[in-house]
């Protein structure tokens, strides 16, 4: 009796390619998307493109980035962060007043 372990070697590592090519695109704009983020501290709106990417898959990453209260925190920064932390079964350890004091030290994006 013969058993067929799955596709034929060139089939497999076409898919496997196709796999890697999607995961190393991925891992790459996240990478561009961080760079222009930690360049652009007080650039809201870079803090958010960054976010929201990595939040998809490492919501732990996102919570880490917005506590170290060194980038700009906006509306869409704080619910990213909100969305992380929920996502991790955290939402009520949320300390609403710190974020809000944070949010409130930028003004479109730009420190005060």
């Amino acid at each position: 009796m013969r058993v067929v372990s799955g596709p034929p070697t060139s089939s497999r590592r076409s898919v496997y390619s196709l796999i890697e090519s999607v995961l190393g695109s991925d891992r790459r704009r996240l990478k561009e998307l961080e760079e222009v983020a930690a360049k652009n501290p007080n650039n809201a709106s870079a803090q958010l493109a960054f976010l929201r990417e990595l939040g998809k898959k490492h919501p732990k990453a996102v919570v880490s980035w917005v506590d170290s209260t060194k980038f700009a925190i906006d509306e869409g920064v704080a619910k990213e962060y909100l969305i992380a932390q929920s996502k991790l079964g955290r939402i009520s350890a949320v300390d609403v007043r710190k974020l809000a004091s944070a949010a409130g030290k930028w003004t479109l994006g730009w420190r005060k």
